[in-house]
């Protein structure tokens, strides 16, 4: 998240995420959420978090073990949120060969 400089990386993934398709615009919207949860603003933290999850983000190992994300999932409004999606989850017993 550029050199740990969340605040200038925040310009440079907004203006990323202005650029690229639909695949690509989930990941740098989660990326957004991160770096706004790690700078304290909350509110576009879980703005960023619902066009990341709107685009198809729902990799539950992540939400739930995120560490950027911990006031977040806090909040009542979060818990609404991961309650209204149909969330991914991973199978433990595969192993990747």
């Amino acid at each position: 998240m550029l050199a740990n400089k969340p605040k200038q990386a925040i310009g440079f993934y907004e203006n990323y995420s202005n650029l690229v398709s639909n695949d690509k615009h989930m990941i740098s919207a989660y990326t957004l959420a991160r770096l706004y949860a790690k700078t304290g603003n909350n509110n576009k933290a879980m703005q960023w978090l619902e066009t990341a999850i709107g685009y198809g983000f729902n990799y539950t190992y992540v939400l739930k073990n995120d560490g950027y994300m911990l006031n977040l999932r806090k909040t009542a409004k979060w818990q609404k949120m991961i309650n209204s999606i149909s969330m991914k989850v991973y199978n433990k017993s595969k192993t990747v060969e």
